[in-house]
């Protein structure tokens, strides 16, 4: 008798299936590992584009958005003002260092200044100049093929390295008298960047500089220069102080002036000088405990001023701290108090900002007559000229763009067949002397009975400057969609986990989103498969994953 075997509905799977889905499930990830793998090691160097693209767009929009000027008196350009207002726009900065840095010796500013003429002038244009003609050249390789070159051009962009203005000069000589390029906005670029990439050490040098460390000063009333911070925005003065045991003429000063230097800021914050009604104190009245009796004075005369008025005018009798005053109401006189109390008394604006320092009243006129900035003696600072770096850094981005759509231009082409690769080092000096060999013998001239004058004269005249072009078999356009539309809807995942990131970090104000908008983009551009950038994204937000655990960790602190 022969027992079947069955299996109740709760049972679980057979060993079979099992194993099937785990090899299955082992074939996908291998495969998958494949594919990212054979991406990563032909497309790595996309990695660095995506870094260096987020990282210029982010400089520039933090440039644009977030760096503001200092509320110091001294502004930026070396003038001094007790005002905000300045804009890093203002045309008198685009020569002067507006956006400075540090505090150095001068043997120490002038270390970082030829570092930073050397490093990023020299080999920066180096590095440009590099992947600037090595697009060109393979650009100018797809274009041959339909527009032949001069020998001047084809010199230019397959054996020379760099630039220089004798080759700007010959490029733009040949492309508007002789030959140009398949395409006129290919052309153009070329020469406007060459022209750049040319001009990148002077820029360089140009924008960034030194110059002394200064403060602000004030001539007080005895001639003498006082820093600026010396001087307290003055509340009130009591005239006849004596009534309640202070001294005649007592002035009821500020105690913030020293930290927020600018009359806007010291004002604002005169707002906040009353308690709240907590009795808590908004923690911008004091930086230390001497201040703190200066906020109490300045709140309990506010309240006596709403009470009984200013100037004694007030004949009642009034209540100071407890102490009945008879007759009069204290002489108070007003100069920079709180919004609460202009409230009050129904004035829009305030009475008449002053500042006192050793028992002298200053007015804003006197300040702003006064005041100038002085050298702190030999300390220098290092920095930009902010509208000169944010120009650059935009010319920057756009040469970026620009060489990356031309490089995507040519890429579209396939390779050169029967040819390992596009001519350079030696193969171009061969492809040269063979075609000014063969266009003059068939002219009839004997290229070694002529000097170099002479040779020069009939290429120009006789040939146009020559003719340069590839023999090789006619290569095919690889297919492409050139739908914009139909590219986003087939990625539309990717877009929106890159805009996503993009929405967090400036709502949040978050850098972590900015390292997730860097896995994000990097997956996409290195994997040519969705499970390749599904696996590369993974990888890379797994190692994103510590920076996260910290800010989590940070989060949960004590304070936080």
């Amino acid at each position: 008798m022969t027992l079947a075997s069955s299996s109740s509905p709760g049972s679980m799977p057979s060993f079979p299936n099992v194993n099937r889905f785990l090899r299955f499930l082992m074939t996908i990830i291998t495969d998958t590992w494949k594919s990212a793998l054979a991406d990563v090691s032909t497309r790595w160097p996309f990695f660095f584009l995506v870094l260096w693209c987020t990282a210029l767009s982010f400089t520039l929009i933090l440039l644009a958005r977030f760096i503001t000027p200092p509320s110091s008196a001294c502004r930026p350009d070396g003038t001094f003002s007790p005002f905000i207002g300045y804009s890093y726009w203002d045309a008198s900065g685009f020569f002067q260092v507006t956006l400075a840095f540090g505090s150095f010796t001068f043997t120490q500013v002038k270390i970082i200044d030829v570092a930073w003429d050397i490093i990023i002038g020299r080999a920066g244009q180096g590095i440009l100049a590099y992947f600037s003609w090595s697009t060109f050249a393979d650009y100018a390789t797809v274009s041959m093929d339909t527009t032949p070159m001069t020998y001047t051009t084809f010199t230019t962009l397959f054996i020379e390295h760099g630039p220089s203005f004798t080759s700007a000069y010959r490029l733009i000589r040949d492309f508007m008298l002789y030959r140009r390029l398949k395409s006129k906005i290919a052309t153009t670029w070329i020469i406007l960047s060459i022209l750049f990439v040319f001009a990148w050490p002077t820029l360089v040098a140009a924008m960034s500089g030194y110059s002394p460390e200064t403060g602000a000063y004030v001539t007080d009333i005895k001639g003498n220069f006082v820093p600026y911070n010396e001087f307290q925005l003055l509340a009130y003065v009591i005239h006849d102080g004596n009534r309640i045991n202070l001294t005649t003429s007592f002035p009821v000063l500020y105690g913030f002036s020293s930290s927020f230097p600018s009359v806007n800021i010291l004002i604002s914050m005169a707002n906040y000088s009353p308690k709240f009604p907590q009795g808590q104190w908004h923690q911008s009245c004091y930086y230390d405990k001497s201040s703190e009796q200066d906020c109490d004075l300045v709140s309990d005369i506010s309240d006596y001023v709403l009470a009984y008025g200013f100037n004694g005018r007030s004949r009642n009798v009034s209540q100071w701290r407890g102490q009945t005053l008879q007759q009069n109401s204290l002489d108070i006189e007003p100069f920079t108090v709180s919004e609460q109390v202009l409230t009050s008394l129904h004035r829009r604006q305030n009475f008449s900002p002053a500042w006192w320092f050793e028992s002298n009243v200053y007015t804003l006129q006197n300040l702003q007559d006064n005041g100038a900035c002085k050298t702190l003696g030999e300390s220098f600072q290092w920095g930009f000229s902010y509208i000169q770096l944010f120009i650059v850094l935009l010319t920057l981005a756009i040469w970026t763009d620009g060489m990356c759509l031309l490089r995507h231009h040519t890429h579209r082409f396939q390779p050169l067949r029967g040819q390992p690769e596009r001519p350079r080092g030696v193969r171009p000096l061969l492809l040269l002397a063979e075609a000014i060999e063969g266009q003059l013998g068939a002219s009839g001239i004997d290229p070694h009975t002529k000097t170099n004058k002479q040779l020069g004269r009939h290429i120009y005249k006789g040939l146009k400057g020559g003719s340069m072009s590839f023999e090789f078999p006619s290569r095919n356009k690889l297919a492409s969609s050139h739908s914009v539309l139909h590219w986003a809807k087939r990625n539309l995942l990717w877009l929106l986990l890159a805009a996503m990131s993009v929405v967090f970090l400036f709502v949040l104000y978050d850098l972590q989103f900015l390292v997730l908008l860097v896995a994000i983009l990097s997956a996409y551009i290195i994997g040519t498969t969705g499970k390749s950038r599904l696996f590369l994204a993974t990888l890379l937000v797994l190692i994103t994953l510590p920076l996260w655990w910290i800010k989590v960790l940070s989060l949960r602190r004590p304070g936080y």
